[in-house]
């Protein structure tokens, strides 16, 4: 990912600050590089109850592994209109937390708020904190929210790809409607 100012990942260093006071234990990982990497790192340095990773520039070919070692994934984006990045955390069976900024949640989209994911107002870090903690104490709310997610993402690929084949087929006169 690109750690830049609209993608707001000082928001989850900071719910994560109000959160360091709790028994949670939370490891942060930040991935990707970007103009914000000094500055989060700055933040993080701040807060000594917070344990974050940066990883650096991941590998795509590497990211399953990423996403499969994720309890939650957080995309508290100003602005995105549909990121990969989520798509492909619900496809690894991530529960999700975006912000309404980001356009990738609604009743058919990737995240389902309160089915395998949480959509919080952006820039309310006490919302956002609230969810992180929400999914980080339910064990069988995170493990329900990301069966969730994986089987939607399983379902509206096939769908999707099946929709791609049989265009396909009419536009080359192959098949008929």
């Amino acid at each position: 990912g690109k750690l830049v100012d609209y993608k707001s990942q000082l928001d989850i260093i900071k719910a994560l600050n109000e959160l360091g006071n709790t028994n949670l234990k939370i490891l942060l990982l930040v991935i990707g590089t970007g103009r914000m990497q000094e500055q989060l790192e700055a933040a993080v340095k701040k807060h000594i109850n917070i344990k974050v990773c940066f990883t650096g520039f991941v590998d795509p070919i590497e990211l399953p592994g990423y996403y499969a070692a994720t309890d939650i994934y957080i995309h508290p984006a100003k602005i995105d209109p549909h990121p990969l990045a989520i798509s492909e955390a619900i496809y690894m069976g991530c529960p999700v937390i975006v912000s309404d900024r980001c356009g990738s949640y609604g009743e058919n989209d990737d995240v389902q708020d309160g089915h395998n994911g949480f959509v919080y107002e952006w820039g309310n870090i006490d919302q956002l904190k609230h969810y992180i903690e929400q999914l980080s104490n339910d064990i069988e709310l995170r493990n329900r929210f990301g069966e969730y997610s994986h089987n939607f993402a399983i379902n509206s690929q096939h769908l999707s790809h099946s929709l791609g084949l049989m265009s396909a087929l009419k536009d080359n006169g192959l098949i008929s409607d």
